[in-house]
């Protein structure tokens, strides 16, 4: 008996292994016949694809800037070489002139790294794009593609925006960087902002103490207010439409087609009057200004009947149980959030200012409610203890 059932075991493992090698030995001469029939090197890297791929890419990017090359846009005096811009032309030219002059040498290195960057604009990728991509995730924890990168850089060197000092002096590769940084965060805040949702609205309302809501509100004032629609009187117009309560469900930025958005971008991002780069901080400050503009108009309803405890504690978002210090701590900062001193600087219509008073009002009255309630029920435990 115990023969018998050694002999099935091994008969059984046999099997396994017959049937293990098989598999192994017949993907193995599955894969030798279709090499032999469709070519061996069918599965690896085709070096040839790749070069044509990259040469299909180099095409489309000079078609995307316009290759109706003429004298002032493409050909140096000579006529032998070409250039897609005027600012290639010029670095380009400006680089030429340094190679003798040994006194420059910080100059010559800076160059240098610009023709890298044009050289990563024809082939779309590169060290110098995945450093702006690094610096965008690290400092705004928001996610930007190789070719969201790469549009935009071709966007600014088609319309020569690397070219916008009056004085003639070329950027340095750093300022090119800040340009296409500053650009790309505007771009991104604008995309989330029309979405309702993304990491860098998170990243502003976490930094600024604000609802997300507040945030967006802010962002949507800060693009429709530099719409010419918009430009008189814009306040009066955009107040209201912006407090609406189907506001979230619905973007007011459908209106900005995607040239008219670049348009306004490349606007914002220099100062042509003091000739230079506008530091990404004002915008930042400017949107959170506007988001908190919102929060203090965003009514606080007073009920018919006045506050009581209950209204009291869900202007607080507290509940029955909370102590003192708590309702002191979040009073505190809605305070902070909703004073009427934050609208001094903004040019709003009175009603408005009107309406962050009434707001506060209603905070200072909850805030007094909650206080007393809290006092005399800490007072009453005491007299029981």
């Amino acid at each position: 008996m115990e023969f018998k059932t050694e002999l099935i075991f091994r008969l059984l493992v046999a099997l396994f292994l017959i049937y293990v090698v098989g598999k192994i030995a017949a993907t193995f001469i599955r894969g030798f016949f279709t090499d032999f029939f469709n070519g061996s090197g069918k599965n690896k890297i085709d070096i040839d694809q790749m070069i044509k791929k990259q040469v299909r890419i180099l095409k489309e990017a000079q078609v995307a800037q316009g290759n109706d090359l003429n004298h002032e846009n493409g050909l140096d005096e000579k006529g032998s070489k070409k250039f897609k811009t005027n600012t290639e032309k010029k670095y380009h030219m400006r680089l030429e002139k340094l190679k003798e002059n040994s006194s420059k040498v910080d100059e010559k290195k800076d160059l240098e790294k610009v023709m890298v960057f044009f050289d990563n604009l024809q082939w779309g990728e590169g060290i110098f794009f995945n450093k702006i991509k690094e610096k965008m995730e690290k400092k705004f924890h928001t996610s930007t593609n190789l070719n969201e990168i790469s549009r935009w850089s071709h966007t600014l060197l088609r319309e020569e925006l690397f070219l916008f000092k009056k004085d003639g002096k070329l950027l340095s590769i750093n300022e090119i960087e800040r340009l296409i940084e500053n650009g790309l965060f505007l771009k991104k805040g604008f995309e989330e902002a029309k979405k309702r949702k993304g990491k860098l609205i998170g990243y502003l309302a976490n930094s600024e103490g604000l609802q997300r809501i507040e945030i967006l509100r802010g962002l949507e004032y800060f693009y429709l207010k530099n719409l010419k629609d918009f430009k008189s009187g814009g306040e009066e117009k955009l107040i209201p439409l912006l407090l609406k309560k189907d506001f979230i469900e619905k973007s007011n930025l459908e209106v900005l087609a995607q040239k008219k958005l670049d348009k306004i971008t490349m606007n914002l991002l220099v100062n042509r009057k003091s000739d230079s780069i506008v530091p990404l901080s004002s915008y930042i400050k400017e949107i959170s200004e506007y988001a908190h503009m919102f929060s203090c108009l965003n009514e606080i309803p007073k009920p018919k009947g006045g506050l009581d405890i209950k209204v009291a504690l869900e202007m607080f978002n507290l509940s029955e149980n909370c102590t003192l210090n708590e309702v002191k701590s979040v009073y505190k900062r809605l305070a902070k959030l909703k004073h009427p001193d934050r609208l001094s600087g903004l040019k709003i219509p009175e009603k408005y200012i009107s309406l962050a008073n009434h707001n506060f009002s209603n905070l200072q009255d909850a805030y007094k409610i909650l206080t007393n309630f809290k006092k005399k029920d800490h007072s009453t435990k005491n007299q029981q203890g």
